[in-house]
């Protein structure tokens, strides 16, 4: 081993800091490319930009020869027109080496993109917040540890490629000779001491880049740092695969709730409206503006239609802090008035937190402020508390309530939560089987359920298909039971008799004690159950009472829970009273 001649470690070094950049900024731009595409261009695309990887070296070099060289178009084109030439210089390396590396950059940058929560980005549209900041302030960072270490690898791979640098750029000393190929030449002539120390050269440079990205990685998985009557109407169809959901509905500044049973289309409502989702058919508008129009092809984007969206999970910037989160909302960096908010909600000194150090609670205050901070004409409220524990729920209503007294615009209210319904919305509509019911006033909805899924949403769960017998009488064939219909109930029927199917009865208008039920069966022999068994469970504030009749269904009777547990068989009576009953259809 004689003296060292350290010009192909610059070179190699050169080389791959060069093609490293290069694939960078090619490999992310592809990234982006293959994402928005789907497909068999998908398929193409990312077949074609991870050939590299699974091509021998040599045919990739043989191909990217026979671009280059000047016997071919776009070779002599570079050589005549421009005076670039390729092969055998060392911007033979360059193209050689970022090509071979260009796979792992290109991968790594995809999965790292696909692997970001959608809702955060939705959100960010929602928001009004430019497409180019959304990538530059949001994407970009939350992939940086995913294309960190694709642009190590794609480093590490490119300061080691021989086969298709050596058949485009040569083996020129001082020019082009890389450590790969200088390892080569040395053997070739039996100096196995200097290919020894370029062999030791180049795995500590890939150990390094490996323990770099091993490094990177594990940080990055713990982050840790310090009125007046606006009017929105809704009406739209969207197919998806063998559902289709069908909404129609208009409101003012009010707080509307949708509620339904898990998978009803709820939230798809909601995305729609938002403009993440595009419906099949339709019209939504909001303040006389457009925000879609099937018919005249309009379809805003989200950032432009100025309606706010609270996600399930809040969709925070994971990257920024709880400042951060709101400023960008705001259009312009405001600490001074941020600051009066966080303490207002009891965020005060929070401001530099991010949001992986914050609670339930604190995210969804920060989640809402910085919804409002974008000035929405109309918000949306996707299950705001599915997220919390039960004893925070109520407190975080509470504080939703507070935030939103200032706000003079519709907001709808997503929730399967028949309580938190209740008590939040001042109308309420249902979906069922993908279509909206009317939107009624929240006591008439509860207190006159009008279809089988109202009833069970509300809590009714004594339900019994029926048979008309006559204009006042039907017949609950699961109970067995004869029940008298009156012309007022007639009267409020919303729907045609011959649409009527199911009877439905709360537990708790259902008349079990002994004692009530002789005075009320001695003047008023109709609307009765009969049972042959029961079995009694506790419940938080009442006891439950599962009564058996004698074609072997169940109906539920409630009682009141200081009634003592020593005193309940003797106050039972094998004839329930049903004092009011619905009809449903």
């Amino acid at each position: 081993m004689g003296t060292i001649d350290f010009a192909p470690l610059w070179i190699t070094l050169k080389t791959g800091i060069v093609a490293s950049v290069f694939s960078f900024f090619i490999g992310i731009a592809f990234a982006e490319l293959v994402i928005n595409t789907k497909g068999r261009v998908r398929a193409f695309w990312d077949g074609l930009l991870t050939l590299p990887m699974v091509l021998p070296p040599t045919v990739a070099g043989y191909i990217l020869l026979r671009i280059f060289s000047t016997r071919s178009p776009f070779g002599s084109f570079l050589s005549n027109s421009m005076g670039i030439q390729v092969v055998h210089t060392w911007l033979g390396c360059v193209v050689a080496a970022t090509i071979i590396a260009l796979p792992l950059m290109y991968r790594n940058a995809r999965a790292a993109f696909e692997q970001i929560d959608e809702n955060v980005i939705y959100a960010a549209r929602t928001l009004g917040i430019s497409e180019w900041k959304v990538f530059w302030k949001i994407r970009l960072p939350m992939a940086k540890p995913g294309i960190i270490s694709g642009v190590t690898l794609a480093f590490a791979r490119a300061i080691g490629e021989y086969g298709a640098t050596s058949m485009l750029a040569g083996n020129i000393a001082g020019k082009t000779s890389t450590i790969s190929q200088q390892i080569a030449m040395v053997i070739q002539s039996g100096d196995y001491a200097t290919a020894g120390f370029w062999c030791i050269v180049i795995i500590a440079i890939s150990f390094a880049c490996l323990v770099s990205i091993n490094m990177i990685c594990g940080k990055s998985k713990g982050i840790k740092r310090k009125r007046k009557n606006n009017v929105a109407h809704s009406k739209n169809k969207k197919q998806l695969d063998n559902f289709m959901l069908s909404v129609d509905m208009e409101l003012t500044d009010e707080i509307v709730s949708v509620i339904g049973m898990s998978g009803s289309g709820k939230s798809m409502t909601l995305k729609c409206i938002a403009g993440i989702e595009t419906p099949d058919s339709g019209f939504i508008s909001l303040n006389d503006r457009v925000l879609y129009d099937s018919k005249n092809r309009i379809n805003l984007h989200p950032g432009k239609r100025r309606v706010g969206y609270l996600f399930q999970d809040y969709a925070l910037f994971p990257t920024m802090t709880v400042m951060e989160n709101i400023c960008i909302a705001m259009g312009h960096r405001d600490e001074k008035k941020v600051k009066v908010w966080l303490k207002r909600y009891g965020l005060d000194g929070m401001a530099d937190t991010y949001p992986d150090h914050l609670s339930g609670g604190q995210r969804q205050r920060v989640a809402m402020l910085r919804m409002l901070a974008a000035k929405p004409e109309c918000i949306l409220l996707d299950e705001p508390f599915s997220a919390l524990d039960e004893h925070v729920k109520r407190s975080m209503e509470s504080e939703l309530m507070e935030m939103l007294s200032d706000f003079h615009n519709p907001v709808i209210f997503v929730s399967h939560n028949r309580d938190e319904v209740y008590r939040l919305a001042e109308r309420i509509g249902s979906i069922e089987s993908g279509m909206l019911s009317a939107v009624r006033d929240k006591k008439d909805f509860f207190m006159r359920p009008m279809s089988v899924e109202q009833a069970l949403l509300v809590g009714c769960n004594n339900i019994s298909q029926v048979k008309w017998q006559d204009k006042h009488h039907v017949l609950a064939v699961e109970w067995d039971s004869v029940f008298e219909v009156t012309d007022e109930q007639i009267e409020q029927l919303a729907m045609d008799t011959d649409n009527i199917s199911h009877i439905g009865v709360f537990p708790q208008d259902i008349v079990i004690s002994a004692s009530k039920a002789k005075s009320v069966l001695a003047y008023n022999n109709k609307n009765i159950i009969r049972i042959k068994d029961y079995k009694i469970v506790e419940e938080l504030k009442t006891w439950e009472v599962s009564c058996e009749l004698n074609n072997d269904s169940t109906i539920y009777a409630n009682l009141p829970k200081h009634t003592e547990a020593n005193m309940l068989s003797k106050n039972i009576n094998d004839e329930l009273y049903i004092k009011k009953f619905y009809l449903l259809g």
